[in-house]
């Protein structure tokens, strides 16, 4: 890669031009803004981070009359526009400031930051205290401007001000560039103090903007186009642009042909394809167009070893508070239409360009707006459609990887904060008894107040489950290495000595939930998971879940040498009495098992039994698949087909002095080949007489 100079950060056309930055030529901006009749004023929104303020500043860098500005422009498109050049270039006074960063919890700071930001803006101007032209009265309120010291009156005139002062040292009437216009309206809004910043910035538009003869048009941009009678009230010859309209459309983000040259000359042609799935994707007028930010940071990265594939940037640039707050909003209808966008798909709606920040949340349409305006969705271009679309309806979609993961991050962390407030207490009893029948009810219930995403994948399973167990208590791992393989979640209540272990899977179909239950029961015993929790956890309990969109199957296995009940038994432990243990007793003539149970709150007593399988399994409630005994450095397998049927055990397999051993949840014998009981020898009784208190007494 060729060691390239990528401004990130950097929005001020000056320092990139002179500090040798790599720059994507955007001055025909300047053509579009200064060619045929020049609005009064122009308004441009786009989304944050597509080169609003980078062009503002190299507007204004061209048309002030205190630089000398040729050599900074040499070599850039507008430069050979020679009868444009020499109308416009360096020839006007220039007011320039920024409303980035005027944010405060209360109206009292906010306003604080803004007067600081005049006060800095002001310094630049103090030339204009030396002209005798000028009268006191004026510098009068623009010393207690640059002083902090100023009425809000006065501040509110600030630009008003200014123009006028410019005016009569230059003798040409001022031209305004206002940066990030709507951030103090924003940031009013989210913090309760709308009505009295849109006060201010009412009045310091109305007096900047309408009937100011000092003025000799004005540039502003934003986020947002706030309804004309919101903020903009009297303001004639007022034209917008916004990402609906075609004529800046290239002057804002990269183009195709802008990402192609970068790259060719950063020589990373190779990154084309993974910087398109990324960032591309937003559809400008007639235009595609890539996230600036996204692109130059990216490759910065890329050029010095931080990253080696592409991110998401933007998200960190904002706390992406519009899509919690939408999330929260959410009905059923939104909700729906979320899954689909999440999916990949498209959603059809009407397009409001005309906002007020205080009725944002008022209707479902004001948000999706919004969502579109500020570049979390975009168009569908009209090519790609398959059916015509109502007068005055956008199709929309998420423009591209990076979008869609900050949807999903913020849901699933929505999620998170709102399970923390469901009531989960009866899932929690289903998880902890056993229960898998009420465990399944539980899930579904809260299945059906997620939002999904990732078209119902696997990993979005993955973290409804381990959110549902988020902040209750419990330690939480997501597919952590245990056993053989990775486990989906596992949860432990550590101070109760339990541990529930999860394997997901996804059914294609709902009639295929048993067979997914069952493969995920088969994965957990095969990769043995449980294998690492026996020294430290008296209960293990391990569930298969099956998911189809949002519904679900859970199935409990009994991990073998654990859990009867839901209480587990380790047999190279002794047997805690306040837990069900089993003695049996096999008879021959009979065909009968005697159990001697030792149940929590009772005296022994004997029970009688088939001797089958079938009735052991009913009697302990769970199948017996997988059984696995190490404790002496030998290992001991018993092996079941699916219906839980004994099968021959496999040849060569270690022995425990001449026998195998066959131990279930509460019992303890030999096994043959075919998987019938036989007695234990002697050696191996009196091994077991110094762990258990559960063995095969007689044959």
């Amino acid at each position: 890669m060729k060691d390239l100079q990528f401004p990130v950060g950097i929005s001020n056309f000056e320092k990139i031009r002179e500090g040798g930055y790599y720059y994507i030529d955007k001055t025909n901006l300047i053509s579009e803004l200064l060619s045929g009749g020049i609005a009064e004023v122009t308004l441009i929104t786009r989304p944050r981070r597509f080169g609003k303020s980078l062009g503002m500043s190299t507007l204004a860098n061209f048309l002030d009359i205190r630089k000398d500005s040729k050599q900074m422009f040499e070599g850039l498109a507008i430069s050979k526009n020679t009868e444009l050049c020499k109308k416009w270039m360096n020839q006007c006074p220039v007011v320039f400031f920024s409303f980035k960063d005027t944010d405060g919890l209360t109206f009292e700071s906010a306003y604080g930051m803004l007067c600081m930001k005049l006060a800095f803006a002001f310094q630049d101007y103090q030339f204009l205290l030396d002209d005798d032209a000028i009268s006191d009265d004026d510098k009068g309120i623009f010393k207690r401007i640059l002083g902090r010291t100023a009425s809000m009156d006065e501040t509110k005139s600030c630009f008003l001000l200014l123009t006028r002062m410019l005016e009569i040292h230059f003798k040409k009437s001022a031209v305004v560039i206002l940066d990030e216009y709507d951030v103090p309206i924003a940031k009013a809004s989210s913090n309760g103090y709308y009505s009295q910043m849109l006060d201010v910035m009412r009045a310091m538009m109305s007096t900047t903007l309408k009937d100011n003869t000092s003025l000799d048009f004005a540039v502003i941009t934003g986020c947002l186009k706030i309804a004309k009678e919101s903020i903009f009230t009297g303001t004639n010859n007022f034209v917008s642009d916004t990402i609906l309209s075609p004529r800046l459309s290239e002057s804002f983000g990269f183009t195709q042909a802008d990402v192609d040259q970068m790259l060719k000359d950063a020589y990373l042609e190779s990154q084309s394809a993974e910087i398109k799935a990324w960032y591309d994707g937003y559809h400008f007028g007639d235009a595609d167009i890539y996230c600036p930010w996204d692109v130059i940071s990216y490759l910065r990265d890329f050029q010095y070893g931080v990253a080696q594939k592409p991110k998401s940037y933007w998200k960190n640039t904002s706390d992406n508070a519009i899509i919690r707050s939408f999330i929260d909003y959410a009905g059923d209808n939104i909700t729906t239409k979320l899954e689909t966008l999440m999916a990949g798909g498209s959603i059809v709606q009407h397009i409001e360009e005309n906002l007020t920040y205080d009725y944002l949340h008022s209707s479902e349409e004001n948000l999706w707006s919004v969502l579109y305006l500020t570049g979390y969705l975009t168009k569908v271009r009209d090519k790609d459609l398959t059916d015509s679309l109502p007068d005055g309806c956008s199709a929309l979609m998420i423009p591209n990887a990076e979008i869609r993961e900050i949807f999903e991050t913020t849901v699933s962390k929505w999620f998170d904060d709102s399970a923390k407030a469901w009531n989960r207490s009866p899932l929690f009893d289903a998880v902890w008894s056993g229960n898998s029948e009420a465990l399944t009810k539980e899930m579904t219930k809260l299945l059906r107040m997620t939002i999904s995403y990732h078209d119902y994948r696997e990993d979005f399973y993955h973290a409804f489950l381990a959110g549902i167990f988020t902040g209750a208590g419990y330690v939480v791992e997501s597919n952590k290495e245990h056993g053989e393989g990775r486990s989906d979640v596992i949860v432990k209540d550590i101070r109760n000595g339990r541990v529930a272990i999860f394997e997901a899977k996804y059914a294609k179909t709902l009639d295929a939930l048993p067979d997914a239950c069952d493969t995920a029961i088969q994965q957990i015993n095969d990769r043995m998971y449980a294998a690492d929790f026996r020294d430290d956890y008296d209960d293990i309990l391990c569930y298969g879940i099956a998911f189809f969109k949002k519904r679900c199957m859970v199935r409990k296995n009994n991990y073998l040498l654990g859990s009867i009940f839901g209480c587990s038994l380790f047999f190279y432990r002794t047997i805690h009495l306040d837990c069900p243990v089993f003695i049996w007793r096999y008879t021959m003539e009979k065909q009968k098992i005697k159990v001697l149970a030792l149940l929590p709150m009772e005296l022994p007593k004997e029970i009688e039994l088939d001797n089958t399988l079938e009735a052991m399994q009913k009697f302990v409630g769970g199948l017996i698949e997988c059984i696995t005994l190490s404790d002496t450095g030998s290992e001991v397998t018993l092996v079941c087909n699916d219906e839980g049927k004994l099968l021959g055990l496999p040849l060569n397999r270690p022995l425990w002095d001449g026998a195998d051993v066959l131990a279930g949840p509460g019992f303890l014998a030999g096994c043959d080949n075919e998987g019938n009981l036989t007695s234990l020898p002697q050696s191996a009784m009196d091994f077991y007489k110094e762990k258990f208190r559960a063995f095969i007494i007689e044959i």
